[in-house]
């Protein structure tokens, strides 16, 4: 019987170490995006770089930010908290973006080949699921401005 229970948490213990549980930041590609007539804002985050467009047509040299350790470690818990495969189910919290009340957002993750894009929402409130996230990119790149 000790055997069997040893046996068992053994196979419990290495599949709480499985690799695929916690993302690298390194697979990763995530990008926000926040437009509307007058304005965009295009964030995106590979590895410790953070580079942002402020021209649509994205000519112009982007600002580019190397993350701190800290930063990188907080934008990674962040996203390890993420249920990738729900992101695109997520509903906008507000509708001020339908009469120009705020600027049209999404939030856009390619992890590994694949890619998970939220709906359309008001930038700067975003969906609660992913509110963590989004607020990290945009404090790292407008403290840097």
């Amino acid at each position: 019987m000790k055997a069997i229970a040893i046996v068992l948490f053994s196979i419990l213990m290495l599949r709480g170490c499985d690799k695929d549980t916690i993302r690298d930041l390194n697979d990763a590609e995530i990008e926000y995006t926040a437009t509307t007539r007058g304005f965009y804002r295009h964030v995106n985050a590979k590895g410790g770089t953070v580079k942002v467009w402020k021209d649509r047509a994205r000519k112009e040299t982007p600002a580019t930010y190397t993350l701190s350790n800290e930063q990188k470690k907080e934008l990674l818990n962040a996203f390890n908290e993420l249920a990738l495969d729900e992101i695109p189910t997520y509903k906008a919290p507000s509708e001020r973006r339908f009469y120009d009340g705020a600027a049209i957002a999404t939030l856009k993750i390619t992890y590994k080949g694949e890619t998970y894009e939220s709906q359309a929402f008001d930038h700067r409130n975003p969906p609660a699921e992913i509110e963590r996230v989004v607020s990290i990119l945009e404090e790292y790149t407008e403290d840097n401005e």
